[in-house]
């Protein structure tokens, strides 16, 4: 059988809770292997702003409009980002909860988890600013909970797994092309 190369994956797909490393390792990976980077949030930001809203964050769409839409919104984001060819996609950490997220419509793509420690995704969040779905007054317990509640649909979806923990962006970029490169040509 001939080898398969990363060119011929119509997309990466990056999952992991936040904090995890997506968007700096996605950037890297991207830039890496010839890719485009996309981030869910960014079409979700471009997908409500083209419905005629002023632009916002998704945690500022999140905060004035409430999860039920927020979830919506999610879903149009994945009908657009399942059409992108070429891409490192970062999911948001909720996506592969979203009742619409099927991993079987991402064709041709292969899915990578980003882990961390979680002590390391705590630090990264609180020095982010916590989002509006984590208790203010409770942050860690409720990271914590939302991590263990999560880590199971990472996994499910999950093609290979790397963790962010130790090293750069860069770093772990590479350990990814590495496995995608054993996993394409281990298929």
């Amino acid at each position: 059988m001939e080898d398969v190369c990363i060119a011929d994956l119509r997309s990466i797909v990056l999952t992991g809770f936040k904090g995890s490393g997506k968007t700096s390792v996605g950037k890297a990976l991207a830039e890496k292997i010839g890719f485009r980077f996309i981030d869910i949030d960014t079409i979700m930001e471009d997908k409500f702003e083209n419905s005629g809203h002023d632009r916002a964050l998704v945690r500022e769409i999140y905060k004035k409009y409430g999860h039920d839409f927020f979830k919506e919104l999610e879903v149009v984001a994945l009908n657009h980002a399942v059409k992108q060819k070429g891409v490192v996609l970062s999911l948001g950490g909720g996506t592969p909860l979203n009742k619409s997220f099927n991993k079987k419509d991402f064709i041709n793509s292969l899915f990578v988890q980003i882990k961390a420690e979680p002590e390391i995704i705590y630090k990264r969040i609180e020095a982010g600013g916590f989002p509006p779905f984590v208790d203010k007054d409770n942050p860690r317990p409720s990271i914590l909970k939302l991590l263990e509640e999560r880590t199971p649909y990472y996994e499910k979806i999950a093609d290979i797994t790397v963790d962010s923990s130790s090293g750069s962006p860069t770093d772990t970029a590479k350990e990814i092309e590495k496995l995608l490169m054993e996993n394409l040509n281990a298929g």
